[in-house]
């Protein structure tokens, strides 16, 4: 079997394990990841993978939701996504021993059924009405996604997103591929 069949098993295992889970099932689970933003010549505000390219004019933002908002995380799961920031042994060993917060694991290719990626879209799109004519574009973009984070966690955003998971995982299963 190759590595794209392991990926693909290992995403089809993940979404049969909670295609029928219920909502409360994901009520207290931290989703955590990580996002670079950059700034193009244009002052365009968009979401890069290939931050060192961009380090003079680019920020990245590690991202935590709950469907509530925060709290007491007591008897919490951690939604570990496969990012190194994310899914190191010692990052899973703080959570583990000293949150007392189980993780649970999340396959590499699975990143259609995290609810991040809306959140992050939406940060995205709220940066894009902003203007950056600074000196220090960094600090302004900093700054400015500081001041997004708060409005784009509070909005309704992040429960529907959390909330799709079930559906997510049933269209996975339903088409055996990536969902959108």
């Amino acid at each position: 079997m190759d590595l794209g069949s392991n990926r693909l098993n290992s995403c089809l295992d993940f979404a049969l394990a909670h295609v029928d889970s219920s909502l409360d099932s994901w009520k207290n689970v931290i989703f955590m990841e990580e996002q670079q933003f950059a700034l193009d010549a244009s002052g365009l505000v968009y979401r890069c993978r290939n931050f060192h390219s961009f380090r003079r004019h680019a920020v990245s933002v590690l991202g935590c939701i709950t469907v509530d908002g925060p709290r007491e995380f007591l008897g919490w799961r951690f939604a570990q996504p496969h990012r190194p920031v994310c899914c190191s042994s010692a990052v899973k060993y703080w959570f583990e021993s000293q949150l007392k917060i189980r993780c649970i694991p999340w396959p590499s290719a699975a990143e259609q059924f995290l609810p991040m990626k809306k959140v992050w879209l939406k940060v995205e799109e709220e940066l894009n009405y902003r203007v950056f004519d600074g000196v220090n574009l960094v600090e302004d973009l900093w700054s400015h996604v500081s001041e997004v984070w708060p409005k784009v966690t509070n909005d309704t955003t992040v429960r529907n997103a959390i909330f799709e998971i079930p559906e997510r995982c049933a269209d996975y299963v339903n088409g055996h591929g990536i969902v959108e």
